[in-house]
C-alpha cells in the first residue's frame, strides 16, 4: 500500500510540475522578439546568451545542431492566441539558417 502511495504521489507531482511549466508564456514572446538579432554566421554561445529560455527541442546530427521553439501565447486582453515556431540552425557552432512561423489561432468562447 505504501508503494501504490508513492507512486501517486510521484505521478501527481509530475502532472503539476509539466502543468505548470507549461503556463511559462513571457519568454517566448521574448524569443521570438529576440530572433530578429540573430545573423547568420553568429556563434552558438552568443544565440544562447541572447535567448530567455533553453530550446523546446534540440536535435544534433553530425557538425549540425537545429534548435526549436515552439508553443502558443494567450493574449487575455485581446483574447487571442498566437502560435509561434522559430527554428535556428547551427553547422559547426555558427547559425547557417534562422526561421520563424506565426499565426493566430481561434480561441473557443467561453460560456
Amino acid at each position: 500500500m505504501l508503494k501504490l502511495t508513492s507512486l501517486v504521489a510521484v505521478g501527481m507531482m509530475g502532472v503539476l510540475l509539466v502543468g505548470c511549466g507549461g503556463k511559462e508564456q513571457l519568454p517566448l514572446n521574448d524569443v521570438i522578439g529576440n530572433s530578429y538579432r540573430i545573423v547568420n554566421d553568429m556563434n552558438q554561445s552568443t544565440v544562447s546568451a541572447m535567448m530567455p529560455m533553453r530550446p523546446t527541442s534540440m536535435q544534433r546530427i553530425n557538425n549540425e545542431e537545429v534548435w526549436k521553439y515552439e508553443g502558443d501565447v494567450n493574449d487575455p486582453k485581446t483574447k487571442s492566441r498566437t502560435y509561434h515556431n522559430l527554428i535556428i540552425k547551427f553547422v559547426d557552432g555558427k547559425v547557417k539558417h534562422i526561421g520563424t512561423f506565426s499565426c493566430k489561432l481561434p480561441v473557443a468562447a467561453e460560456e
